[in-house]
This record gives structure tokens, C-alpha cells and sequence, in this order.
């Protein structure tokens, strides 16, 4: 059966006569089914693609932030978890102070509300009681348009009853607010300046 087939298109390949319209019409719809096939399928591998990175760069800010909050709060002394005053920029209701080995005594550390205003921040450090510096530990620019955010029915903030374990539950959120990695109770044991 392919014989006669494959005989049937040597034919026409030698032939001086050309192609039929029919032929012709057909070729045109067969790859034109073809093309919307590629275009319908590189359209859905860009939005997997945007979404993988979107995750993969949160996850990465969520390690890097995380590390950076180990490096502050490890070797702090007299931690304590206070409520935020009402009408503060600090996100979750929490913030953290201690006695900072590198910013000094009566350092204030909480999710700053971003300028965006929608519950959403980055992680500040306030330090210096007369004339307070504040000292972001990721520039903007770190967090390529995502934030910190409080994930719903946990503290941002938890102390053991020993006051050796810090646990940190927050998420790392696109503009929206949606949530892309979460730092969910996660322990950070102080050494408390020992």
C-alpha cells in the first residue's frame, strides 16, 4: 500500500503538471492546523514558565531572608515579642526587640508595610533611641517585586517558654498578595550572646 503511495508522489514530483488547487488548499489547512498548535502550546509553556520562576525566585528571597534573620537575632540578647503599636508601619502586629551585637542596645526588628500599602512589607531594622537609623537588610531591589507577608492564623513571632528558640512563620507574596513560599514555623535557636 505505501508502495503505491510513495509511486504516486515520485509521479507528481516528476511531473511537469504541478499541484491541484484541492492539493494546494490542503496543504495550506494542514499547516495551518500545525501553527495554531505550536502558537496555543508556546503560549501555555510562557505562563508555566513565568510561574516556575516566580516560585523559584520567592523560594530563593525566602532562604536568603531567612538567613539574614538567623544573622541578626542568633547572638541577640534579651529578645522579646511585643505588640506593635496601633498606627505603626510593622506588618503582622509583632516586632522583635533585643540587644544587637552589630546595631546596639534597644534594636527593633519587624516586617516594615511597603509603600504599597496592602499588608505587605520587607524586614527592617530600627536601631538608636534618640535619633532612630533604619537599616533594611534586603534593599527594594532584592525583592524583584515580592514581600513579606503574616500567614493567616499564626504569629509572625514565637518564643519558647526557655526563650532558646525564636520560630518565624511568615510568607514571601507577589503584588497581589498572593502567597509563593512560606517560611512556615521555622526555628532559629539563639545563642543568646553566649
Amino acid at each position: 500500500m505505501t508502495h503505491i503511495v510513495l509511486n504516486k508522489v515520485r509521479g507528481k514530483l516528476r511531473g511537469k503538471r504541478g499541484a491541484s488547487l484541492s492539493e494546494m488548499l490542503l496543504a495550506v489547512l494542514i499547516l495551518s492546523l500545525l501553527t495554531l498548535l505550536v502558537a496555543s502550546g508556546s503560549g501555555t509553556a510562557a505562563k508555566v514558565y513565568r510561574s516556575m520562576k516566580e516560585v523559584s525566585e520567592s523560594g530563593i528571597l525566602a532562604d536568603s531572608i531567612l538567613m539574614a534573620l538567623k544573622g541578626e537575632v542568633r547572638y541577640a540578647d534579651d529578645l522579646k515579642i511585643v505588640p506593635a503599636e496601633e498606627g505603626t508601619d510593622a506588618v503582622g502586629g509583632q516586632i522583635l526587640t533585643y540587644n544587637s551585637a552589630v546595631y546596639g542596645n534597644d534594636t527593633v526588628l519587624f516586617i516594615e508595610l511597603s509603600e504599597t500599602g496592602s499588608g505587605l512589607g520587607r524586614l527592617t531594622v530600627r536601631y538608636g533611641k534618640d535619633a532612630p537609623e533604619t537599616v533594611y537588610l534586603y534593599q527594594s531591589a532584592t525583592y524583584t517585586d515580592f514581600y513579606l507577608c503574616p500567614l493567616e492564623g499564626q504569629d509572625l513571632f514565637t518564643l519558647d517558654e526557655q526563650g532558646e528558640v525564636l520560630t518565624v512563620s511568615c510568607g514571601v507574596c507577589d503584588r497581589n498578595g498572593t502567597v509563593r513560599t512560606r517560611l512556615e514555623r521555622v526555628n532559629i535557636r539563639l545563642l543568646n550572646g553566649e
